[in-house]
C-alpha cells in the first residue's frame, strides 16, 4: 500500500484470516510472492475492485462500484454520515 501512499494502512493478518475476511466480503484476491531472497522487496496484490463503508458497528453497510461517480458516492455517503 506504501506504494500508492504511505499514510495508508492494508489489511494486515495471518493468511488465515486475511482468507475467511475475503470469503465474508466476497473479495478475490491473488498475492505474488515476495523473493525469498528480498523479503522486504515490494510485491503485487490484485484483488476485485469495489468500495464498502461500513456502519458505527463495523457491519459493511454499502457496497458501491469503482467507477460510480463522486457525486453518486456522496450522495450515497451523505445520509450515512448522520
Amino acid at each position: 500500500v506504501d506504494q500508492f501512499d504511505p499514510h495508508a494502512i492494508g489489511l494486515t493478518g495471518d493468511e488465515k484470516a486475511i482468507a475467511a475476511l475475503a470469503r465474508r466480503y466476497r473479495v478475490a484476491y491473488q498475492i505474488e510472492r515476495p523473493d525469498p531472497k528480498h523479503p522486504d522487496a515490494p510485491y503485487e496484490v490484485a484483488h476485485s475492485r469495489g468500495i464498502y463503508a461500513f456502519d458505527t458497528k463495523g457491519k459493511a453497510a454499502w457496497l458501491a462500484s469503482d467507477v460510480e461517480s463522486q457525486e453518486d458516492l456522496l450522495a450515497a455517503l451523505k445520509p450515512m454520515l448522520r
